[in-house]
């Protein structure tokens, strides 16, 4: 399962690298999730859909409120997965530089 979990925080991440090229018309983007993982609420809820515009999320909500704004929009179907905010590395150590071997990193700290 974590897996899987990655491998979608990847493709969607890939999707925000790539949306400002939209298809060739500029036409907005719908993913349809089939779970979406709200980490403000800290809940999990199904049959969701995303419209990304330009380099932006549009809308996120239920998928038959969210579909009927989309239009024709190019759509990713992601029904059968799990989708969940970008991730961010938020750790890093600052101290280490160049190419770092285990001795080098145990020597350090």
């Amino acid at each position: 399962m974590t897996i899987r979990i990655l491998a979608i925080a990847i493709i969607l991440a890939l999707i925000s690298a790539f949306s400002s090229a939209q298809t060739p018309d500029n036409r907005p983007i719908l993913i349809k999730a089939g779970h979406l993982i709200d980490v403000r609420a800290g809940r999990v809820m199904t049959d969701q859909a995303i419209i990304i515009k330009g380099e932006r999320i549009a809308e996120v909500g239920p998928a038959r409120q969210v579909q009927s704004k989309a239009g024709g929009a190019r759509v990713i179907d992601l029904s059968t997965a799990t989708v969940l905010p970008g991730m961010i590395d938020c750790h890093t150590n600052i101290l280490l530089q160049g190419d770092v071997t285990a001795d080098d990193y145990d020597s350090s700290c």
